[in-house]
């Protein structure tokens, strides 16, 4: 018994299509023949996670909840510059606060920009998880020696 599964193009919805060979992980490509299509092959397996519609909407979903870059990339198997792509191309995302900028007024805001102060000087702690990630940057540098 034969099953005939149709082929749609992924851009443009298409059923006009034919084999076009195989890539170089042996997935089957296809050419559209519809000549108003942006693409002309595709594949219809995404191998790579950040192509999927659902990781894409999970990086957007996780940046509003306050994961960072790094975090997601992580989590979701992309990289880094994937999800910085990503980042970009949502115009919903914004670096500032509109809202509240548009209720401040220039008189109310101070913007106080020092430089980074040395451990030595009076007034300046060390941070609580600084001192325990030298000790495992010191010990793995040491394990190199043993």
């Amino acid at each position: 018994m034969t099953v005939w599964l149709a082929v749609h193009c992924p851009h443009c919805q298409s059923t006009d299509v034919k084999k076009h060979g195989t890539s170089s992980n042996g997935k089957r490509r296809y050419r559209c023949l519809n000549l108003d299509c942006p693409y002309a092959t595709f594949s219809q397996t995404i191998d790579y996670p950040g192509r999927r519609p659902e990781v894409k909407q999970q990086i957007i979903e996780m940046t509003l909840n306050g994961s960072g870059v790094r975090d997601i990339a992580r989590v979701l198997h992309v990289s880094t510059a994937t999800v910085i792509q990503e980042l970009k191309k949502n115009p919903q995302l914004q670096r500032v606060n509109q809202e509240l900028l548009s209720q401040l007024q220039l008189d109310q805001v101070e913007v106080v920009v020092k430089q980074a102060q040395t451990v030595d000087e009076p007034g300046v702690e060390e941070s609580e998880l600084d001192v325990p990630m030298l000790d495992c940057m010191r010990l793995k540098a040491m394990s190199n020696f043993l």
